[in-house]
This record gives structure tokens, sequence and C-alpha cells, in this order.
């Protein structure tokens, strides 16, 4: 029976420990607004604190005699500790003073995310030295016990992510998985200390029985009754700070939060916002949209890389498009947009002109047999390996095999009009790189935030605003901003003058998706922004990774 229960409780080991990786990792990103830099910290952490648990505590094995008690209390102790932290991840920024949205540096990342996982890291990593320990015991195999405790541990893993990925985050909300999984330990507890034939009252293997038992109760009750729900709903008021959260939840993509400010709905995806409606960037949202479909003579076919609903289809419909497909890789964000519609957004959707993709831009681009007029990259820039798919030569050369002659590819970076940073310069530098190894022509039009029209016609760099301003008229294109005037602003020589020499020094850099340099210039300004005192760091490894020649 023991033994039996001792293969079930190292499966479950395996399976607890991916699972709360996973939730863990995930509310954090909402906390810090997440890339992949985030991402490393919180990893290494956890790494770390497993092999400080599975030293410095597992070697007390040999120094006691009770290890299947000391094995369940650690047990115990990763049930307890699990809600608990994934409670603390969410008030993290009340904890430390901040407001919804804002940013925190890379020092406060890895100090809040190493006192997290703290309580949870150390007594699972324990367990896999304990757990070692007594299955040599169990089964005499003292020498092969390590590796099978390995298996038994992969196997669980292996299951776990199944399971999370397929069952779990689908239906259920975090604080819900992390009870449940409390549960799991907390019965596999009681098992591993069920007496059989000799039962000794009130000795310490009975009272952790006793609260094995207990716990498993507790947890039960919270699980089949509203207060799982309740803890989840306040956790969430109490990390969004009164800012009108209607919806959170998760897809297998990322978190999704819904907040509501009277008329005004905004959408986050992990943390960060993704869309708003009914009034979107008005000043963004036309510059990015307009542009280009003024540049183009006749926009006939367009097709858009995420990003599209809440202002984007409702500005192209604006000119006489005839198809407009929309791929957006999460489908539960389409269907809360749809949930929590307004005019706007409801209008886009619905339109027949418009048919939606619930897929991988990228995979779309490679996959489809048809080709546009017009193609936008609704994606920010590369801060990430996910993003910087959509800003590598690679890439680049894939939507040009699917563009239409004349056609032009948009795609948009932070800028600025007062001062270039050397992190802001080098992370636009390279991708204009990039896009001029593809296409022949790219337009710049400078700004707080850049954007780049891309074409293998020459047409997108020497139509005149007089032209746009003509087409404007012509398509009968009703604008809040957009006017001759303002056409005649945005594109005026002296921008693109201040924007060369805003440029000059960067190095050439091509970005690959096996050489994601973006990514590396993505974090290096996203570092600037938040952890200025590292930025010295992140100019040695330039130097040391990238150092060629200058690109003027």
């Amino acid at each position: 029976m023991v033994a039996l229960s001792l293969k079930i409780s190292l499966l479950i080991m395996g399976l607890s420990g991916i699972i709360a990786q996973i939730i863990l990792l995930r509310e954090l990103l909402v906390s810090f607004q997440g890339n992949e830099l985030t991402l490393g910290i919180i990893l290494a952490n956890w790494l770390i604190l497993e092999a400080f648990g599975s030293f410095f505590i597992g070697k007390t094995v040999e120094r006691t005699s009770r290890k299947m008690e000391t094995f369940v209390l650690l047990q115990l102790i990763f049930s307890l500790a699990f809600p608990l932290v994934l409670y603390l991840s969410r008030i993290l920024k009340n904890l430390l003073l901040t407001i919804p949205g804002e940013a925190l540096g890379l020092g406060p990342i890895f100090t809040s995310s190493f006192l997290i996982l703290l309580p949870v890291a150390i007594p699972h990593g324990a367990l896999f030295t304990y757990g070692s320990r007594l299955y040599a015991q169990s089964f005499r195999g003292e020498a092969a016990s390590i590796g099978k405790v390995y298996v038994f541990e992969t196997i669980g893993t292996i299951f776990g992510g199944l399971g999370i990925t397929y069952l779990l985050i689908p239906y259920l909300n975090s604080f819900e998985i992390a009870f449940l999984l409390s549960l799991i330990n907390s019965l596999v507890s009681a098992f591993l200390l069920w007496p059989g034939r000799h039962f000794l009252p009130f000795t310490f293997k009975t009272t952790l029985l006793g609260f094995s038992f207990l716990l498993s109760l507790l947890y039960a009750i919270v699980l089949v009754s509203p207060i799982a729900g309740e803890v989840h709903g306040s956790s969430i008021q109490s990390q969004w700070k009164k800012m009108g959260v209607i919806h959170n939840g998760n897809s297998i993509y990322g978190n999704i939060t819904v907040t509501k400010r009277e008329e005004q709905f905004t959408f986050f995806m992990n943390g960060v916002p993704a869309l708003t409606t009914p009034v979107p960037d008005i000043a963004f949202i036309e510059d990015l949209i307009h542009f280009p479909m003024l540049l183009h003579e006749k926009p006939d076919s367009i097709l858009i890389l995420s990003g599209g609903a809440g202002g984007m289809i409702h500005e192209i419909l604006k000119h006489p498009v005839t198809r407009i497909d929309y791929a957006e890789l999460d489908p539960l964000l389409l269907k809360l947009v749809r949930q929590y519609s307004t005019p706007l957004t409801q209008s886009e959707l619905s339109n027949p002109k418009v048919t939606i993709h619930s897929v991988d831009g990228r995979f779309f681009i490679l996959r489809t047999p048809e080709r546009f007029d017009v193609v936008f990259i609704g994606v920010p820039a590369p801060q990430d390996l996910q993003a910087n798919r959509f800003f590598s030569s690679e890439f680049f050369s894939f939507a040009k095999q699917k563009m239409n002659p004349h056609a032009i590819l948009v795609l948009f970076l932070p800028g600025s009009l007062t001062y270039m940073s050397k992190e802001l310069r080098d992370l636009n530098a390279c991708i204009l790189d990039t896009l001029k190894t593809v296409f022949p022509y790219v337009k710049i039009i400078p700004g707080d935030i850049n954007f780049y029209l891309a074409s293998t016609s020459k047409e997108v760099a020497t139509v005149t605003t007089e032209e746009m301003n003509r087409r404007l008229k012509a398509r009968h294109v009703e604008t809040k901003l957009i006017s001759r005037n303002y056409l005649d602003d945005r594109l005026q020589g002296r921008w693109l003058e201040w924007y060369s020499q805003s440029m000059m020094g960067a190095g050439t850099h091509i970005n690959s998706d096996f050489r994601p340099l973006g990514v590396f210039y993505g974090l290096s300004y996203w570092n600037a922004l938040f952890s200025p005192y590292l930025t010295g760091i992140f100019q040695r490894f330039g130097k040391v990774t990238f150092n060629q020649p200058s690109r003027f």
C-alpha cells in the first residue's frame, strides 16, 4: 500500500511542479507586463529555489528517522503555500505601491518573484531528495532509485502539462486549479500515512494524518462552495484597483482581463492593453490605416495580422475594399469582444467583407492561397520571440510572396520627435535594415510612433500629398484627423531629415528567426525605460555580440 502510494506521490510531485510553475508564471507575467527577459528571471528563480530546497533541506534526509513524515510535511507545506503565493502574486503591485499598467524594472521583478516563489519552490525541491531516499528504502534499489524517481516525476510532468493545457485552463480559474492541486497533494499525503495494521494514536505520524484529512476536507469545501470563486474575484479587484474589472479569464495563450469605465471597454492581454472600444486611440488608428490606404491606388484586398478589432477594421472599411482577412491567434479575445460588444466592434466583426481566422498570423500567411494589396502587422515591438516572428527577414519574405504588385506591408515601432535614444535608434534601425533586405522601397513616417510602409513598387515612395488628398476626397473617407493640412505636416521632409540624422551611428543588423536581434534591441529599449541603471550591461552585450560596421 505504501509503495503504491509513494509511486503515485512521485507522479503527483511532477504534476504539481509543472502546474504550479505555469500558473504562477502566468500570474506574474500579468503583474510584470512580462517579456522573454521577465520569463527568464522568473524561471531562474524557480530553478534556484528548487535547487536550494533539494540540497539544503533535502540533505537532512540522512539525519532524520522520520523520512516519510518529513516527506508528507513538505507536501502539505506545498499545498498550503500554493494558493497563498497565488494571492500574493495578484496583490503584488499593491504591496509595491504601484498602479495598474505601471511596468516594473528588473530589480523589483527579480526580488518580488524570488520571494513569491520561495514558499512553493523550496519544499517542492526538497520533495525530490526525500522521494529518492524513500523509494530506495521501499524497493531496495539504492543506485537506481534516483533514476526511477526521475522517471515518475517526468511522467507526472507530462500529464500535468497536458492536463493544464487542455482541461484545467479552459474550464477553471487559477484559484480553482490551485485548490484542486492542493486537495490532490493532501489526499496523497493521507494515503502515505495510512497506518495499516499498526496504529498508535497521538504520535507525530497520526497528527500529520489527521491534518492531511482536515486539509483535504477544507480544500474540498472550498472547491464545491463559492469560496474559490470569491477569492478569485476579490484578488482580481484588488489587483486592478477599482478599474472596473468585468471579466478575467485564461486561455492557453495567456490571461485576458476586461475593464469597463463608464461606456469604455479595455481588453488587456497579460496585463498589457490590447484594444479599447468604442473610442480607440484615434490618432494612432487613423495614421496606421489611412497613410498606407491612401498611398495605394486601389486597395481592394486587405490582411490584418492581429489587433484588427476595435478601430482598424472600422477605418479600413471607409475605403472601397472588397475583402478583409483578419487573423487573431486567441479566439477567447474575439469571443470576449463579441460578449462585451459596442456599436464599433459589432459593425466590424459582423461586416460581410470581413473574414475572421482564429489562427497564428504567420501560419495563416504561409498557408493562404490569397494575395493582398495591403498587409497590416498589428503586433507591437518585438520584445519576445513570439512577436519577433513578424519582424524577421524570413517573415517579410513570406509576406512578399502573398502581396500583389504595388502592395504595401505596414508595421509600426516606438519612436520620438524630440530625442531618439541609442536603444530606440538601434531597435528601429534593426527592423528597417531587415525590411530593406526584402523590399526595395520603404517609406518612413516618423513620429511618437514610427510607421514603416514597405513595397516592391516605387509608388509607395513617390505618391504626393496632393494625390493622397485627392484620393481621400474621391473615396469620401470621413476622418477625425486626416486632412490636407495634416498630410502636409506629417509627411513634410524635415521630419524624415530629423529621423535620418537621429539614426546616424546605428550599426547594420538583420533580424532573423534564428538570430533574433529584434528581441535583443526590443528588450534593451524596454530596459532603458524601466531599469536604466542596467543600460550599460545591455550595451556591453551589444558590443560583444553584434558589433558590425556603421550603417552610415
